[in-house]
């Protein structure tokens, strides 16, 4: 791998993974995973695998033997059919995780698991929140155009886990409705004072010396440095990195950071 790979290794890491535990959903074994991860420089890596824990296990062990920290989470189906990622911070969120997916499959078809919300409150501590994909109810409700309830579900999850265990979650994968999607998320983090996970397309290895130092505009678009441009892909990768200005277009910067962070603007 590059210099590029090894830096955003260096300060990059996935939160929101699909393996192939993840039906329809996720392609790669575990293994394909944590050597790509290692390969690229990670020092940690999510699996959040949709409504299970079936990789979770061997995923931890392979990371370890790597000297990847594994992070153990899951992609959560609620019974409104909205999306939430969550992850273990400790081993009583562990428990609290399993727990969950344990109800999502007893109190339904087990082969469509769907947890009652109700059930969260009991089972919240140790676990941290991502209002997830565009099936996220926060996200979901941004697209409607309904502000005002987005900002009351994510009182309600602050209320269950707390204000330092909710991340607002960007994804630009550059198709419809992604940039006024994100745009919305961004101002009502802005508003609530909340950290957000930026995600945008990553070119696979081959192309990554194309792509130079990136941010978000206001609009959620990805500008440059020295032009304001959307990096159009076919096909690339989701990944959770922010990037701000610099001299070098092989310098990236923090993962997560908070949501009044200034961006450039077209």
């Amino acid at each position: 791998m590059g210099l590029v790979d090894q830096r955003v290794g260096s300060i990059y890491v996935e939160l929101h993974c699909h393996s192939n535990f993840s039906f329809y959903d996720g392609a790669s074994h575990v293994h394909e995973l944590l050597t790509r991860a290692a390969d690229l420089g990670y020092h940690a890596v999510a699996l959040t695998d949709h409504d299970n824990l079936c990789g979770a296990m061997e995923f931890a062990q392979l990371a370890q033997s790597l000297g990847i920290q594994p992070i153990t989470g899951a992609e959560v189906t609620l019974k409104d059919g909205y999306h939430i990622t969550l992850l273990a911070k400790d081993r009583q969120g562990y428990g609290n995780l399993c727990q969950l997916l344990s109800a999502s499959r007893l109190t339904t078809d087990r082969r469509h698991p769907e947890l009652d919300p109700k059930l969260i409150e009991e089972h919240s501590e140790g676990l941290i929140l991502l209002t997830g994909c565009r099936q996220g109810e926060v996200s979901s409700l941004v697209s409607e155009g309904k502000c005002d309830r987005a900002a009351a579900t994510l009182y309600r999850y602050l209320d269950l886990f707390g204000r330092d265990n909710v991340y607002v979650e960007l994804q630009q994968n550059l198709v419809l409705g992604d940039t006024a999607r994100v745009k919305g998320l961004v101002l009502l983090a802005n508003q609530m004072e909340l950290f957000n996970i930026s995600a945008l397309t990553w070119d696979p290895p081959a192309g990554v010396h194309d792509i130079e130092a990136l941010v978000f505009d206001g609009a959620g678009r990805l500008v440059t440095r020295t032009e304001a441009t959307i990096i159009e892909r076919d096909s690339g990768w989701n990944i959770g990195l922010t990037l701000e200005q610099s001299d070098e277009a092989t310098e990236v910067s923090v993962l997560i950071h908070r949501s009044n962070h200034q961006v450039l603007r077209d």
